[in-house]
C-alpha cells in the first residue's frame, strides 16, 4: 500500500475564491481532491483513504497537511492549487522512537436514558487526566506503544461551525492536541491506523497522526 503526504497552502485569493471559513469548508475542499475515487470507496464500505489537519492559518493563508493512499488532484474549481506531494518510503517506519503530534476528538459512549438507544450517545471527554487515559488505551491497541510520561496536552477546546448555507445546522466537537513519544510495535497494524486515522471527526481535521523519527 502506497502512502502519500501532501502539504496544501491556500493563499488569500484561494481563501476568498473557495469561501474557506471553517472546518467544513476545509472538509469539502479536501474531499473534492479525492472525490472520483471516494465514491467507489463508499460503495465498498472502505475507509476514506485520506486524512487532513490544519497546520496553521490566518486571513492571508491556510496550510493543510494531508495523508492519503493515493495522490490528490491539484486543481479545485478550475484553479491550480499550491500543493506538494511525496510518497512516504517504508524505511520511514523503521526507527525505534518517534515524536508525535495529533489533533484528536476524545469522546465516549454514554447510556443515560432510553433515548440513547443501543449505541448510546457520544459525549466529549473534557477532563485532561481522563483524556490521556482514553488516548493511551486507544493508541496502544493500534500497533504502537505510547510513552505515557512524555504526553502533553497543548490545547483542548470545543469548536462549533455551520454546515452548508443553512445556518441552523451546526456541528460542535471537542478538539484536543496531544504530543509525546511513541514506538511502533506492530508495523502492519500501525500502518492501518496511520492511514485510517484515530477516533471520531476525521472528516473535520481530527485523527491524523504526525510522526517524526528521533532514532
Amino acid at each position: 500500500m502506497s502512502i502519500f503526504i501532501s502539504r496544501l497552502t491556500l493563499t488569500a485569493q484561494d481563501i476568498h475564491t473557495f469561501a474557506i471559513k471553517n472546518l467544513y469548508s476545509n472538509h469539502k475542499l479536501v474531499y473534492s481532491l479525492f472525490e472520483h475515487t471516494r465514491i467507489t470507496d463508499v460503495a465498498k464500505n472502505l475507509p476514506a483513504g485520506f486524512l487532513w489537519v490544519e497546520q496553521g492559518g490566518t486571513r492571508e493563508h491556510v496550510t493543510l497537511l494531508i495523508i492519503s493512499t493515493r495522490k490528490p488532484n491539484t486543481v479545485y474549481k478550475d484553479r491550480v492549487l499550491t500543493i506538494q506531494t511525496k510518497e512516504i518510503q517504508d524505511s520511514f517506519f523503521g526507527y525505534s522512537l518517534y515524536k508525535f503530534d495529533i489533533v484528536i476528538n476524545p469522546v465516549r459512549r454514554q447510556f443515560n436514558t432510553a433515548k440513547d438507544g443501543n449505541l448510546g450517545k457520544l459525549v466529549p471527554i473534557k477532563d485532561r487526566a481522563e483524556i490521556l487515559q482514553w488516548f493511551v488505551k486507544k493508541m496502544n491497541a493500534q500497533g504502537m506503544c505510547i510513552q505515557e510520561d512524555s504526553l502533553e496536552i497543548s490545547a483542548s477546546n470545543s469548536v462549533t461551525f455551520h454546515k452548508e448555507a443553512d445556518q441552523t445546522k451546526h456541528v460542535t466537537l471537542q478538539q484536543t492536541r496531544i504530543q509525546g513519544l511513541l514506538s511502533i510495535t506492530d508495523l502492519a497494524e500501525f500502518k492501518k491506523g496511520f492511514v485510517a486515522g484515530y477516533g471520531k471527526a476525521k472528516s473535520f481535521g481530527c485523527g491524523l497522526l504526525q510522526i517524526a523519527p528521533i532514532f
